[in-house]
């Protein structure tokens, strides 16, 4: 509006809203219009411009808060993930406890984590605790069915409660999911090994070592499914159970397989010796 009224233009004529009334301007010159239609069409053209300005600051406020809830949701995000950050040390220092309950929080700031739910699948399989295990590793894939590392990880559960095949199956999923990770080639290659298929098994170890050639469990693999097939020279698979164990001094499978190879060529000392320190990191055999 400018001081003078409400000026408006409808085809070729000119029209000015005033306090005396309306003013049309046609090619012939003005026309005035009663006074109390021209103040019903002020009201209007004014109601209309407040409405336009409500609208406006209604769409602004929402927008606002739409702006707010979304940082508010990211820094939970973040938050979430900085807990997975502070678990580092505290699995390293062998606080198991500590891990789960940072998980926990993670957790409940984001929901959705699958890493959270999947490192503490992983701690309860550390403490024993396999149905919680399976639980939390389920729920990892269930938000990313893409994530191979949960399903190698709920693999070993199954390996360990017995159930065989859908370890396998997990195995498998994890290999398909992401081949070029050594580790899941060896779980599968261990559980090949322990239901007797130890050509599977030989195949697989190769296949991590050629992924990752100081990978001491890949060694430790190759070398008993050696001892199981036969036909190899006894050199090569000392060597493979030698740099297993200097790789990794506390695999108890290396020092069983390597007890199993000095009895086989007749040296019952030795044998002893690598059972006993097999005995020693957990072997109930």
């Amino acid at each position: 509006m400018n001081e003078d009224g409400i000026a408006m233009t409808v085809g070729e004529n000119s029209i000015m809203l005033t306090e005396q009334g309306i003013l049309l301007k046609t090619r012939n010159g003005k026309i005035s219009v009663e006074k109390d239609i021209a103040i019903q069409a002020t009201e209007k053209v004014e109601l209309k411009s407040k409405n336009t300005e409500i609208n406006s600051s209604d769409k602004i406020k929402i927008a606002g808060e739409k702006i707010s809830a979304e940082i508010a949701a990211e820094d939970k995000v973040f938050q979430s993930n900085q807990k997975l950050a502070d678990c580092r040390k505290l699995y390293y220092n062998g606080d198991y406890r500590g891990v789960i309950k940072l998980c926990d929080e993670a957790i409940k700031l984001n929901a959705k984590n699958e890493k959270a739910y999947a490192l503490r699948g992983a701690i309860y399989k550390e403490l024993k605790n396999f149905d919680a295990a399976i639980s939390d590793l389920s729920k990892a894939i269930e938000l990313n069915p893409d994530y191979a590392a949960a399903y190698n990880d709920r693999g070993t559960v199954y390996q360990e409660l017995g159930n065989y095949a859908q370890a396998l199956a997990d195995y498998d999923k994890g290999v398909q999911l992401d081949p070029n990770e050594a580790a899941g080639y060896v779980n599968r290659g261990m559980m090949y090994f322990v239901t007797s298929k130890f050509n599977e098994a030989l195949a697989d170890a190769e296949k991590a070592l050629q992924l990752r050639d100081n990978f001491a469990e890949a060694y430790a693999l190759r070398a008993g499914a050696y001892l199981e097939l036969g036909g190899v020279e006894a050199e090569r698979i000392l060597d493979d159970l030698n740099r297993a164990i200097e790789l990794n001094p506390n695999m108890t499978f290396a020092y069983y397989c390597r007890a199993i190879f000095w009895k086989a060529i007749g040296d019952e000392a030795r044998s002893q010796a690598d059972l006993n320190r097999a005995r020693e990191l957990g072997y109930a055999g």
